[in-house]
Parts: C-alpha cells; structure tokens; sequence
C-alpha cells in the first residue's frame, strides 16, 4: 500500500495480506477501541434519486494546470490569426516578458510548443477568450512529459474510481523542484488494474502509461506530470498533510459518483469474512477513513463505529466494519466489489445468511 512523498502515511510498511491479518486477527480477540468523537453525522437517507451539481459539466484541463510549467501546440490557422493582429513582435515580446525571437517563434514557426503563460498573456492583450484559446489548443504537456490532446474532462465514474485507486493503493510522488507529479497505482490484481488503464485512457485519450511488473509488492502503473498534477489539483494534496476525500467527491452528491468511488477504496483497502458476516475497512490514515464512512453513510448504509488498534511492532490501525443482512445488502447493491476475490466472498457472506 502506497502513499504519496512527504506524507505521514506509515501504512506503506505493510503489506495488503499483513493488514488484513491485522484487522482479522484483531476483530477476533477483541483488541480494539472504540475511537472518541466518532458518532458524530446521523443515518441519511439513500441517494438514488440525488441531483449531480456536476452533471454535465466540462473541466477545462488548463483550469488544473501550473500555467508558467505547461506547452502547448495550438491550430496553425489561430496562429495565422495570432499573426495578422501581432504588428509589433518586440512590443508585445516585452509586454508579456519574452524575448522577441521567441515571439517570433510563437508567431511563425509550425508545430512550436508555445509556452502556456506567454499564450494566456497574449490572448489576455488581444482579448481573446479562454474559450476560443481552449478549442484551439491541439496538445498540451510539460517541458520533460509527453502530451495529451484531451482539453475537458467531466466528473463521472471512471474518473471517481481512479481517484478511490489513487487514494488507496496509489499515490502521487512528488518532486516540486523538477515540477514532477507523478501519479501511480500498484496492486497485485490484473482486473484492477487493467480496469484503471481502461479508465485513464477514457478520461484523456491515448496517453502515454507506464506500466512496472515487479516481483513484490505489485505491479505499477504511473503516469507524466502532465496527468499528475492534475489528480494533484482534484485530490487537493495542495490543501491536506494528508490524503482524504476530496471536495470534488464529497460536494458531487451523487448516488453514482459515491459508488464508484468507494468501490475502488474498498477493492484496494477492503476485506470481507463470511464467518464473522462482516466488511470491514483498515487504514492507517484516520481522517481518511473517518471521511469513507461519512460516505457510506450518505449511501443509506449504517456502519459500525470506528475502532482503533495499537500495537507496539506495528503501525496503529484504524477500521470500521459493515455488519448484519440488511447493511451488507446494501453494501452489494449500491457500492459492491470488483475486485474478483473479494466479490465472491461477499456472495459467499450473503448466501451464509440465507443457509441460517
């Protein structure tokens, strides 16, 4: 399990099978407490008819971007247009604090990465939109990552479950002098993580996608800063020490959107035991976990208190379960797993509870 650099995530120490060993072995001898100031929000109601304030709407990717470390391409015709308004190229090359032979670059030469903030700053003095420069940007891109041509984005399922993934079993490592924002996602399932290849590729396009087979730990896929400082942005890593549900999630209020989401939370940190008729959840992070149960709440499913386990050779846990018929068929019907294993021990649960 992974976390991004410079986070207080001791949780990378373990493994997916210690933790749930840990949390196994724990529910079953009793060693946790129940956290204090926990039994805060109240049961609400399901979702499934909630309105999506997002719904429809377009995220502009240059919104999300370090406009001074981001290159653009743009339409050969808009750089035509760019050229019969431009007469003086020194006067503007000193009005948006450029040389003149790069002003000339911008102008004239074909197929040029034009820098993103000299491209804002002219389109500011000839009073152009940022919607006509948005429709005429071809690829955008950082100095040292290679290019998408996807310019909008919409908040739907593909894009919730790679933010659970990253969130869960991935993280963003960080390198601010170099401008690098990598994210990545590691796990040992092949359906998981073709499906997160599948959804990145849905969100923007054919972009570039590293892939690591390793012999621990999981295989990796990561990806260039040009799509890392994105999920930077979205998750608010700007914003937290930590990770946690971001507001893009929490203030979408949609069925939908939760689901997806916390599917691929509970894929990379969940468990299930049929024999103890319950899920359960494990972090290390207990203002993240805290936020997950906010959300299983809101998706008309009651979960138990959050318990906390100390341990002098390993890292404190923190855990919720989802416990009896009713919470654990709601738990199938509205958010579920995919990842293979864990899914057919969910069915396995179930079906103990019909055999009672």
């Amino acid at each position: 399990m992974c976390g991004i650099v410079g986070y207080n995530n001791n949780f990378v120490s373990m493994s997916t099978s210690e933790v749930e060993d840990t949390l196994a072995s724990n529910y079953t001898t009793g060693h946790w407490t129940n956290c204090e100031n926990i039994n805060k929000h109240k049961y609400s109601p399901d979702l499934k008819h909630s309105a999506n304030r997002n719904k429809g709407s377009k995220m502009n990717i240059l919104n999300f971007v370090q406009k001074e470390n981001y290159y653009v391409l743009v339409d050969k015709i808009f750089q035509e247009i760019l050229k019969t308004k431009i007469i003086n190229y020194s006067k503007m090359a000193q009005l948006i604090g450029t040389s003149r032979i790069t002003m000339s670059r911008i102008l004239n030469v074909e197929n040029y990465w034009i820098h993103l903030l000299d491209i804002v700053n002219i389109c500011k003095l000839l009073r152009i939109s940022n919607r006509k420069l948005t429709k005429n940007v071809l690829k955008i891109k950082t100095k040292n990552s290679f290019p998408t041509a996807i310019k909008y984005f919409n908040l739907n399922r593909q894009l919730a479950r790679v933010l659970g993934h990253i969130l869960g079993d991935g993280g963003i490592h960080i390198i601010k002098a170099e401008n690098k924002y990598r994210a990545f996602y590691v796990n040992n399932d092949r359906h998981l993580l073709a499906r997160f290849k599948s959804d990145i590729t849905h969100l923007f396009g054919d972009v570039k996608i590293y892939f690591r087979e390793r012999e621990e730990h999981g295989d990796e896929f990561w990806l260039s800063s040009t799509i890392g400082y994105i999920f930077y942005k979205l998750l608010e890593y700007d914003k937290y020490t930590e990770k946690r549900v971001p507001s893009i999630i929490k203030d979408s209020y949609d069925h939908n959107i939760y689901s997806a989401f916390l599917q691929a939370l509970y894929d990379d940190e969940g468990s299930v035991y049929p024999t103890k008729y319950m899920v359960i959840i494990g972090l290390a992070n207990y203002n993240l976990l805290n936020d997950i149960r906010e959300l299983i709440i809101k998706m008309g499913i009651k979960p138990n208190n959050i318990l906390i386990c100390k341990s002098k050779t390993r890292t404190t846990m923190y855990t919720f379960s989802i416990t009896s018929r009713e919470n654990i068929y709601n738990f199938r019907e509205r958010i579920n797993f995919s990842h293979p294993t864990k899914r057919k021990k969910l069915t396995k649960l179930l079906k103990r509870y019909k055999n009672r």
